[in-house]
């Protein structure tokens, strides 16, 4: 009989482990993503991920590359709750303390304490407005995870590390240039027609939408040929 009891006692510790590590991964965070030129401005949003856990705050980082920085907003981030507020007491605030977002800002933070402890599985947090610097060429800037936990109800411990996806700013190069390869081709123009028309998505091409309105308009197109003809060189052919 006390063998059993060993044996009962040594399997009660192994599960009580295995339920930890499953409550320290039922939640995770996304870092969305965005695109476009360069001097523009661009929104991602953060979702938090999680399943039947019961939240009461939140902390984390994201870090950012200084050509592709979260905007300031009144001395702060660029950042707005969704109308439907899922964390109260929110505060928004560049990293490291006291840095300047024109200078040595390497990412932001978000500190909340949730208004309903059991959210849905899936909820935006907030959105966030990024400056794409003139000066970034085209390619992926990341949104990285720099820490992120949040504060479980049973407080123990008080803060959790939780999983995070990193998000990325894609920066284009030329308008209508679909491959940011330099140049603009036929197969390009025809695609930027067909989103032009509706037969396909801006997906396809999202550097034929130069303002960024989610339509590729004539003077899109047109901007686009003269690219194909002049060379992507031509300054002002790119996106303002």
């Amino acid at each position: 009989m006390s063998q059993w009891r060993i044996v009962r006692a040594l399997l009660a510790v192994a599960l009580s482990g295995l339920v930890a590590t499953w409550s320290a991964r039922a939640a995770d965070l996304e870092i969305g993503s965005a695109t476009g030129f360069p001097g523009q401005l661009v929104s991602f949003s953060v979702t938090l991920n999680v399943s039947r856990l019961c939240v009461y705050s939140l902390d984390h980082v994201i870090g950012f590359s200084p050509l592709t920085a979260v905007a300031s907003l009144g001395g702060g981030p660029d950042c707005r709750l969704p109308g439907t507020l899922v964390f109260y007491d929110a505060a928004f605030g560049f990293d490291p303390a006291g840095c300047t977002v024109a200078g040595n800002c390497t990412g932001m933070f978000f500190s909340g304490a949730a208004i309903d402890p059991s959210p849905p599985d899936v909820t935006q947090i907030y959105t966030c407005r990024v400056h794409i610097s003139p000066n970034a060429t085209p390619g992926d800037y990341p949104l990285s995870c720099v820490r992120q936990s949040i504060g479980n109800c049973t407080h123990e411990p008080p803060m959790t590390e939780i999983d995070c996806s990193p998000g990325v700013i894609h920066v284009l190069g030329c308008a209508g240039d679909c491959n940011s390869d330099g140049s603009v081709s036929i197969d390009e123009l025809l695609m930027g027609v067909s989103i032009a028309l509706g037969s396909e998505s801006v997906a396809m091409c999202p550097a034929m939408d130069k303002d960024g309105n989610g339509n590729v308009s004539i003077s899109e197109l047109t901007g686009s040929v003269a690219v194909a003809l002049e060379g992507c060189d031509t300054g002002r052919f790119k996106a303002k």
